[in-house]
């Protein structure tokens, strides 16, 4: 019994043996010059990889040097040109004095008129309510139904015409936040001045 057991074992040690000595045999003693180690294939792409520039194309790239600062420059009369030119700078150079500055000041007129636009939202949704209300209280009362019809009507009429006011104003208010967006986006300012 003793002997079955060792018959596998020796087997398997057979089989190992023979596995590491063609393993061994296929690993050479001493290294080719032909062969190139990692390190040194990663040094090579990345000289190639410096020695190679991209060149990063934007807007001022592709808008001829005109139409850079707004200004639309036709070649009909040179002192008209040249005063535009003047003016563009003048312009620009208010405008970019400080875009800092510029940026600041369109956040500080954004977050206002958000604010307000909010609050006018808010009422108009209040004063909605209010009527949903009165509604709802004026027809589930039976009496007040047929004794208080045209007191009724006349509070309806109040309440839509606070409501159609409310949604102008509403329209006005957004109307004005996206002009100031517009005049933002002329002058320069950047994109997060229009952000909360």
């Amino acid at each position: 019994m003793l002997k079955n057991t060792r018959t596998p074992v020796l087997l398997g040690v057979a089989v190992l043996a023979l596995l590491s000595a063609v393993v061994l045999a296929e690993v050479p003693a001493t290294p080719d010059q032909s062969e190139v180690s990692l390190g040194d294939v990663a040094r090579q792409v990345r000289a190639a990889a410096s020695k190679k520039t991209e060149k990063v194309i934007n807007n001022e790239d592709l808008l001829p040097s005109d139409f850079r600062n707004g200004a639309v420059i036709t070649e009909a009369a040179p002192d008209q040109s040249a005063k535009a030119e003047t003016s563009t700078k003048a312009k620009s150079d208010k405008s970019t004095a400080d875009p800092k500055e510029r940026d600041e000041e369109f956040h500080r007129k954004y977050l206002e008129r958000k604010r307000a636009l909010g609050l006018l939202e808010r009422e108009l949704s209040v004063t909605k309510r209010e009527l949903s209300l009165q509604t709802t209280e004026f027809y589930a009362d039976g009496s007040t139904n047929l004794n208080d019809r045209k007191a009724w009507s006349e509070k309806r009429k109040q309440y839509e015409d606070d409501i159609a006011e409310k949604q102008k104003q509403v329209d006005e208010a957004r109307q004005a936040l996206e002009d100031l967006k517009e005049e933002g986006r002329k002058a320069g300012a950047s994109p997060r001045a229009f952000e909360d």
